[in-house]
């Protein structure tokens, strides 16, 4: 999500951060639950960076 033209188009902040879903596979466990063109913004509290990275502990990516 750093395209400044993709951000606007979901309506994303300047300080949020995320990745867009562009395809689930049938056989991912993902299937059913996400869709394409979804934007994960977080997982377990935690913020995904733009370019797909987490802080899976304090201070850590």
């Amino acid at each position: 999500m750093y395209n400044p033209d993709i951000r606007n188009k979901f309506t994303m902040s300047e300080k949020q951060t995320g990745v867009l879903i562009n395809k689930i596979y049938p056989e991912s466990s993902a299937h059913g639950l996400l869709e394409p063109e979804d934007v994960i913004l977080s997982v377990n509290s935690f913020d995904v960076g733009n370019d797909g990275t987490i802080e899976s502990r304090a201070g850590s990516l």
